[in-house]
């Protein structure tokens, strides 16, 4: 059996000129396809870039820039984030299912929203006793998700800026501390484990006693150098995206103080989802 691709490889000198001809390419005829251009302009770790993705819409110029994203949008590392998103949507709807049953109000908090598809769909199912806060540190996909909640007449749902790492209070929009805390596509982007562990921390204080955590975990990735070398991030760097044992968060989620730890694997095998109570 193949050893999962937790980390890059470091090319040599025909790697890198090999991998500097397939940027050239994605950067000029790939560019074609909508979501390449969407990519190399907010990055390809973007909450913009992962709003495209969920809604997997080919579209591109000229025949062949459809053709490209299609193909761009079916590649495995893609579908396994399709598949998070569902399996994120499926253990949500079974938690505030439970908060539902016991008549307590949900305050939903996502530090890392983006536009924050996900949870309005997951609104227009059940829009009941719940208020929901997506915060970013990019303008362009709140915005985004204020006019897609303002077309869908969502009035439950809000967006603001943002520190992920530093979370202001959310009395004023969700009327007191979360209860339920979303972590999504977060800590793939984060090579520091210190910073990740710190993070849960905080997390751990933020939250209302009895809430949940939420959070995603890239566990590996078979197009790791693919992505290192040809994509680049919201930051203009290269896209380091950051595998890890499922076990080592799960350690790390235990150690900031939660219990009852469970965690699901999508199919592909790339991506798991975890939900911790405090």
């Amino acid at each position: 059996m193949k050893a999962p691709k937790l980390e890059p490889a470091k090319p040599g000198i025909v790697g890198k000129i090999r991998w500097k001809m397939v940027k050239t390419f994605m950067q000029t005829v790939g560019k074609s396809s909508n979501g390449v251009r969407l990519g190399y302009k907010y990055g390809f770790n973007s909450g913009t870039m992962l709003d495209y993705v969920y809604l997997n819409k080919p579209q591109g110029r000229l025949g062949i820039g459809k053709l490209l994203d299609k193909t761009y949008l079916n590649a495995v590392g893609w579908r396994a984030i399709r598949n998070r998103r569902d399996l994120l949507q499926a253990v949500l709807r079974t938690e505030l299912k439970k908060f539902r049953a016991e008549e307590e109000a949900i305050r939903l908090l996502d530090p890392a929203a983006g536009p924050g598809r996900y949870l309005q769909e997951l609104l227009k199912e059940d829009p009941a006793n719940i208020r929901v806060l997506c915060r970013d540190l990019k303008e362009e996909g709140l915005n985004q998700g204020r006019r897609e909640a303002a077309e869908s007449g969502l009035d439950n749902i809000h967006f603001e800026v943002g520190d992920a790492f530093n979370p202001a209070p959310t009395t004023t929009l969700l009327g007191g501390p979360p209860n339920s805390l979303v972590v999504s596509g977060l800590y793939e982007q984060i090579p520091d484990d210190s910073t990740v562990k710190k993070s849960l921390q905080t997390f751990y204080d933020f939250l209302a006693p009895g809430g949940i955590i939420i959070l995603t975990t890239q566990l590996q990735h078979p197009q790791l150098d693919f992505v290192v070398n040809v994509m680049t991030s919201y930051s203009g760097g290269p896209f380091l995206l950051n595998c890890r044992p499922l076990e080592k968060i799960e350690g790390w989620v235990k150690d900031a103080g939660f219990s009852r730890i469970t965690s699901s694997v999508e199919k592909e095998g790339l991506c798991a989802v975890t939900v911790a109570y405090k």
